[in-house]
Formats: C-alpha cells, sequence, structure tokens
C-alpha cells in the first residue's frame, strides 16, 4: 500500500505478523520520527529480533512480513 498498490489477502497477512511483533516485543519493529524514513525502512530493511528469540515464532512472522509470498 506504500507503494499504491492493490490492496490484497497479503496485506492482511503482513498487518498480522506486524501485530505479532508488536505484541511479543511491546513496539513497532520499525520506528523513525521522519514518515519518508519510515517507510523506506518498512520497504528495504529486515526485521531485527533479539538473539534468544524463538526460531519457531520468528520465522512465522518473517513469513507473514514477506512482501511477495
Amino acid at each position: 500500500m506504500i507503494r499504491g498498490g492493490d490492496y490484497n489477502h497479503s496485506t492482511d497477512f503482513y498487518a498480522i505478523g506486524i501485530m505479532m511483533y508488536e505484541m511479543y516485543f511491546g513496539e513497532t519493529p520499525f520506528k523513525s520520527e521522519n514518515v519518508v524514513e519510515l517507510y523506506r525502512q518498512i520497504l528495504e530493511d529486515d526485521i531485527k529480533y533479539p538473539k534468544d528469540f524463538d526460531s519457531i515464532r520468528r520465522n512465522i512472522i518473517n513469513k507473514l512480513t514477506r512482501f511477495d509470498p
């Protein structure tokens, strides 16, 4: 949606993945005061996790937040 594309089921999956991240960590995976920088992070950066975060949960979130599932 940032790129102006269509809204479809993969948009919902992405939102679920971000909500799961927020539920586990109490914060969003991408942060910036600048909206352009925030959008760049969302489009280009990988989600970062603590080293001890469960690999199964990490895998689920990563699969849900892929742009090309």
